[in-house]
């Protein structure tokens, strides 16, 4: 395991962002009407700005559209998993922005289609799905056992101790 010192945060800062915009789908928590709901939905990181496509027949629109803020969960595929207990995975608070159909709507949706398929061509003509922007804020990042980080809401990355400043115990 590595130490500390050797550990250099912005490089940890920059893994996080690419593996979040590695991923296809996003886990989320949302509170609505009908209380708590955990979910997910396809997600395209697109020049650092992060958005989701969404159906008002699923729970997690309405809950949105009564209260923006959600937790997002961006994880590893288990069967890429060196170690179920220690699956790569970053947690971070968000605000959703329901978006316009305009120009930026179409842009969006061409870079959904390229990297989820052809099926957006589809989805995107129909009214009663989404675009979602979210804006991200403070989470974290773990990387194993012992490289866990807080990550700020301006994007600092800090290494997260356990009790008395160590780590496993």
């Amino acid at each position: 395991m590595r130490k500390l010192a050797e550990i250099n945060l912005e490089d940890i800062r920059r893994e996080m962002e690419e593996f979040r915009a590695s991923c296809g789908s996003v886990m989320m928590a949302t509170t609505g009407p009908k209380g708590l709901l955990a979910s997910y939905a396809p997600y395209a990181n697109i020049e650092g700005r992060h958005f989701i496509y969404i159906s008002e027949i699923a729970d997690h629109y309405h809950n949105l559209r009564a209260n923006a803020d959600l937790s997002l969960q961006f994880i590893e595929d288990e069967r890429k998993a060196s170690n179920i207990a220690a699956r790569v995975r970053s947690n971070a608070k968000a605000k959703a922005r329901f978006m316009e159909r305009d120009d930026i709507f179409e842009g969006i949706m061409n870079i959904f289609e390229e990297l989820h398929g052809n099926i957006y061509q589809v989805l995107r003509g129909m009214e009663d799905f989404h675009l979602v922007e979210l804006n991200l804020g403070e989470g974290s990042f773990v990387k194993g056992f012992g490289l866990a980080f807080d990550v700020e809401a301006d994007g600092e990355v800090v290494h997260k101790k356990g009790l008395e400043g160590m780590g496993h115990r």
